[in-house]
């Protein structure tokens, strides 16, 4: 077991728990230095367009709202070396063997100004990694998460 202690501006993506801003790890932690952290949030909305009755009425409008929600996290940033444990290069490799494998993961960052951390349950919809040729060192990542519980069951 490892420990990453968890900074602002950094997202984490690791297998383990979350306590008074430390991470707990087994098997990988990835630490990306984060640029920009967006969140989609869409509801299912169902509109009905009714015509208009009479010359003068105007047409109404009927929405269905399904109470479906689904929230995606998408990360942009960069990879950076976690204290004390693995490169950028091995955490790269870690998401590439991330990207299939199944199930949920934790995705934990370091919140502006205090001394909390923002902490999710999402499955991993999408990985982009850019290695820059003119600076080997800085590898890009682009990552596409859904907010949710895994519901398949795990044997």
């Amino acid at each position: 077991m490892a420990t990453e202690t968890i900074a602002e501006g950094y997202v984490y993506l690791h297998d383990g728990s979350t306590s008074g801003g430390t991470i707990t790890y087994t098997t990988y932690c990835t630490k990306i230095r984060a640029e920009k952290i967006e969140r989609d949030i869409t509801k299912e909305l169902k509109v009905i367009l009714f015509p208009q009755t009479d010359a003068g009425s105007e047409p109404s409008t009927k929405l269905i709202d399904f109470q479906r929600v689904k929230c995606i996290i998408t990360v942009y940033g960069y990879l950076a070396d976690i204290s004390g444990g693995a490169t950028r290069f091995t955490q790269r490799d870690n998401l590439i063997e991330l990207g299939d494998t199944q199930g949920t993961k934790e995705i934990v960052w370091g919140l502006s100004g205090t001394s909390g951390e923002q902490k999710e349950i999402v499955g991993v919809d999408k990985i982009k990694i850019t290695e820059d040729a003119k600076d080997p060192k800085r590898i890009n990542i682009i990552m596409t998460l859904i907010k949710g519980e895994d519901l398949l069951v795990q044997s």
